[in-house]
């Protein structure tokens, strides 16, 4: 670094430029600090190491239906892809993630919309766990299951830019729109027992979130329909995350 601006911060600032420089998915970041001299390498690197980074995968898969894998030519691509990152830098704390949308409002009658059946999630899942090995793979699907409205509102928890959000209520346990709307479950499928866990808390945080609106007397989040709708669809998709774990 010699005598370069960056060489007269602190050490704990430094740090704190290489963990911005590193944000996001993994093969977004950029390494360039890690090319620049030995001194920064090896700073930077240390930031890294200690950092938990993700490949983000968008599943093209869209049904009512949650199972959403990669088929064999998309994890062999991930595959090619993970092989160009350098061996040092594949460590345990970098994850697979594959994201997944799954709407309990779609029209089933319109074309478009298909779904692999649980034998070939249950396959492609174990054989992308194998090939990206010792990489976590974490599932995280986006579950549209109520509208306050005649549609849902709100754009996908994966996507960061939601331009059209408001609150809802704001008493007690505050919910925007999306939170209404939309829930977001993540699980590691390395470990059946703690994915099951966390499915089973996650659901049950979503519903204790709506049991507190049910007292207001008066409340736009009750209104909406939370006995005939919102924990009605919980329940439905709880199952079928329950489906998924169980194939693991």
């Amino acid at each position: 670094m010699g005598q370069s601006g960056l060489r007269k911060l602190p050490l704990e600032v430094r740090e704190m430029v290489y963990e911005q420089v590193f944000e996001g998915d993994f093969f977004d970041t950029s390494l360039v600090p890690l090319h620049i001299c030995r001194e920064m390498k090896d700073e930077a690197y240390e930031t890294l190491r200690r950092m938990y980074k993700k490949i983000v995968i968008q599943s093209t898969n869209k049904s009512w239906k949650a199972w959403a894998a990669l088929d064999p030519a998309e994890c062999q691509a991930l595959v090619q892809r993970i092989g160009t990152v350098p061996p040092h830098l594949v460590t345990n704390r970098l994850s697979v993630q594959l994201q997944q949308e799954c709407s309990l409002l779609l029209d089933l009658s319109k074309p478009g919309y298909t779904s692999i059946t649980e034998a070939d999630f249950a396959t492609r899942t174990r054989q992308l766990i194998a090939a990206v090995h010792p990489c976590d793979v974490e599932l995280s699907v986006n579950f549209t299951f109520h509208a306050m409205g005649v549609y849902s509102t709100t754009t996908s928890y994966h996507n960061a830019k939601c331009t059209y959000l408001f609150t809802v209520c704001s008493r007690d346990e505050p919910m925007d729109s999306r939170a209404c709307e939309q829930m977001l479950v993540k699980v590691s499928l390395l470990d059946k027992t703690r994915a099951q866990k966390a499915v089973d808390d996650a659901f049950a945080e979503k519903r204790r979130q709506f049991e507190v609106h049910r007292t207001h007397r008066v409340c736009f989040v009750r209104a909406s329909g939370i006995d005939k709708g919102a924990l009605e669809a919980l329940a439905v998709a709880h199952r079928k995350m329950n489906d998924m774990v169980a194939l693991l």
